[in-house]
């Protein structure tokens, strides 16, 4: 299996769209094919490996984590324990 995934991002009116739709080809002239077709649509399109889609997933809920309330040693644990 090809081991890249292909990152479709939506542009509407100059509007980005903060959605985006995952492609796993499984042969590498398919994402050719899809990284030429959003170039010619003027998408935003980027080639990601496959092992970066989980590093990119921890780090947005990090940084959904940072931007929440202060919380205590022991609710960390606690939850942790879980």
């Amino acid at each position: 299996m090809w081991n890249k995934s292909f990152i479709f991002v939506g542009k509407i009116k100059k509007t980005i769209i903060m959605k985006a739709v995952l492609i796993s080809p499984t042969q590498k002239a398919d994402i050719d094919f899809l990284m030429e077709f959003a170039k010619r649509m003027s998408f935003a399109a980027k080639e990601v490996d496959i092992e970066h889609i989980d590093d990119l997933d921890f780090m947005s809920r990090i940084d959904e984590g940072l931007k929440t309330e202060n919380v205590s040693r022991q609710e960390i644990i606690d939850a942790l324990l879980q």
